[in-house]
C-alpha cells in the first residue's frame, strides 16, 4: 500500500517540498522520492494530520463569509446544471473512509491488537453506517454539486487513510489499554454520539412528509 501511494502522490511534490521539514525530513532531499523514503509512513502520517489541523483555521475564516454551496444552498453552487443524485452523491463521497480501514485490515490486520482493534471498529463501524445505511434511508435530500462530492471524497479518502492505517499499524496501545478508564470513558463517549447521531438522522427525515423535499422555513 505504501508504495502504491507514494506513485500516486508523486506528482504533489512541489506542493509538498515546501512543508517537507515539519516531517524530520533533513531538507537536502532534491527529489519527492528521496523525500518520501527520507520519511517513514509514521511520519507521514503525523504530516497529513497536523495539516488537516492547521487547515481548520483558514477554513473556520472562510466560512464566515462564504456558505457551503450544498444542501438548500446547492442552487447557488458552481456547476450547479451537473447536480448529483443525493443518495448516489453521499455513497461515494464517503466510500474511502469504509474502503480504507477494509484494505488496512487485509494488508495489515495481523498487527491488531485488542486494544487496537477497537479504535480501529470504532472509526469503521462509523463510515460503515455513513457510507452504506444512511445514504439508503435519505428522503428528498437536494442534490449535491459535484465539486462537493469531488471535495467530500478526497476528504474522506485521506481521513480514512490517517485513521485506518495509523490505528492499525502505528497506534501506541498496548494491548490491555481498553481496560484503562480513559479507553473506557472513550469508548462511552463515542457510543453516545454515535446513537445520538443516528437519532438525529431520523428526526430530520421524518420532519418531511412522503412525497416533500424542499426544506422547513424558519419559524
Amino acid at each position: 500500500m505504501w508504495n502504491f501511494f507514494v506513485n500516486i502522490v508523486n506528482y504533489l511534490y512541489f506542493g509538498l517540498r515546501l512543508l517537507k521539514r515539519w516531517t524530520g525530513a533533513s531538507g537536502d532531499e532534491e527529489t519527492f522520492d528521496q523525500w518520501m523514503n527520507a520519511v517513514s509512513e509514521e511520519d507521514f502520517l503525523n504530516f497529513l494530520a497536523q495539516i488537516f489541523l492547521i487547515s481548520a483555521i483558514p477554513t473556520f475564516f472562510l466560512l464566515q463569509k462564504w456558505s457551503a454551496n450544498y444542501g438548500r444552498y446547492s442552487a447557488e453552487a458552481w456547476f450547479s446544471q451537473y447536480l448529483l443524485n443525493s443518495r448516489f452523491a453521499w455513497f461515494i463521497q464517503e466510500a474511502p473512509s469504509l474502503v480504507a480501514p477494509m484494505l488496512a485490515l487485509y494488508w495489515y490486520g495481523e498487527q491488531l491488537n485488542l486494544s487496537r482493534f477497537l479504535a480501529f471498529a470504532m472509526f469503521a463501524g462509523h463510515y460503515f453506517q455513513r457510507t452504506m445505511i444512511y445514504p439508503f434511508l435519505m428522503s428528498g435530500g437536494k442534490k449535491s454539486p459535484p465539486h462537493i462530492v469531488g471535495a467530500a471524497f478526497i476528504f474522506c479518502a485521506t481521513n480514512g487513510y490517517m485513521q485506518a492505517f495509523y490505528h492499525v499499524q502505528y497506534a501506541p496501545f498496548a494491548d490491555d489499554h481498553c481496560r484503562s478508564l480513559v479507553s473506557q470513558a472513550g469508548f462511552i463517549i463515542f457510543l453516545t454520539g454515535m446513537v445520538i447521531n443516528i437519532h438525529s438522522d431520523s428526526i430530520l427525515r421524518n420532519l418531511r412528509k412522503a412525497g416533500e423535499k424542499g426544506y422547513k422555513q424558519r419559524c
